[in-house]
């Protein structure tokens, strides 16, 4: 097996992981159960931005002939919809976070009392 197919290979799949998984803990982050600490999916968020725009430029300069792969193909679609998320919607998901996990504890019975 070549380098190049190598490296595909792991590129395709570290995406896939990881979009999966951040979905993941955005959807349970938004009702209110953490399975990754809120601090780290902006740093993963960081890091996503860095390695996309890095890879597109790489990718598409303008002194390569480019012939779209699929990987190409996955990795375009993944980063408009990932700046789309981590713009639009992150800003929705912060502004809601709040009510909708104190109805979520009290329908479930989760609200700490005090004394």
């Amino acid at each position: 097996m070549s380098i190049k197919k190598i490296l595909y290979y792991i590129q395709m799949n570290g995406l896939n992981i990881f979009f999966i998984l951040s979905w993941i803990s955005i959807i349970t982050l938004y009702f209110g159960f953490t399975i990754i600490n809120p601090e780290y999916i902006s740093i993963m968020n960081y890091y996503i931005k860095i390695y996309i725009s890095l890879y597109l430029m790489y990718r598409f300069n303008i002194f390569n002939k480019v012939k779209f792969t699929g990987l190409d193909k996955t990795i375009v679609f993944t980063a408009a919809f990932f700046i789309f998320t981590t713009t639009a919607l992150n800003e929705w998901l912060l502004d809601n976070i709040s009510p909708v996990e104190s109805k979520l504890r009290a329908l479930l019975g989760l609200n700490a009392k005090t004394g």
